[in-house]
């Protein structure tokens, strides 16, 4: 009796003397069997104030239908992050059959609801009837404006019919008109750049 007793005490003095067992090592991360692809992340751009919509801002009805080998229809291009529609027009009369003068539209944005940018370019390939598709231009620009229901900046149609360079701020963005110098032909770009939120 006195041997179970001893047995029983040392083993309950061994107990309460003895250190806490110790924490579970902590986990360590295991690489994954394969490599996955790297994940592109686009960095957030600003949201930017709308031009209008893309069936509004990507057409010019008041220069007819665009030509059809240079129509692109809304969307993104491959690799692309923006989405993007493009349109030619011919511009004043042509001496030949040869390409004329063209209006090129194209409106960009990074949200496919709505446009956030428009360059309209006068191309000159056809110098003799350059005269015509200038004369032409500010009355494009203006139905342009007005199709997209943006206000038109007071001082740009009289520095588009004296090929004036000028830069003007409006509520919606900045409407930039300037010769293109690295051109070899008389190319005149007008953008229209949209304002953060």
């Amino acid at each position: 009796m006195r041997r179970i007793i001893a047995v029983m005490t040392l083993g309950w003095m061994s107990a309460c003397s003895s250190k806490p067992p110790p924490a579970p090592a902590p986990a360590v991360a295991r690489a994954p069997d394969a490599e996955a692809p790297p994940v592109a992340v686009p960095a957030t751009a600003p949201r930017r104030r709308s031009l209008g919509s893309p069936e509004q801002a990507c057409a010019l009805p008041s220069l007819g239908p665009p030509r059809a080998e240079s129509l692109v229809t809304w969307q993104r291009m491959m690799g692309d992050a923006q989405y993007t529609c493009v349109a030619e027009y011919a511009l004043g009369p042509r001496a030949s059959a040869a390409e004329g003068n063209t209006l090129l539209l194209t409106a960009t944005s990074m949200e496919r609801a709505q446009v956030e940018s428009v360059e309209l370019r006068l191309r000159v390939f056809d110098l003799p009837h350059a005269a015509g598709a200038s004369r032409e231009l500010p009355g494009a620009l203006r139905a342009y404006f007005q199709g997209v229901k943006l206000l038109l900046p007071p001082e740009l149609l009289p520095a588009v019919q004296a090929k004036t360079p000028g830069s003007y701020r409006m509520p919606y963005g900045t409407v930039t008109f300037e010769r293109d110098a690295q051109s070899p032909t008389e190319e005149w770009n007008l953008r229209i750049e949209s304002a953060p939120l």
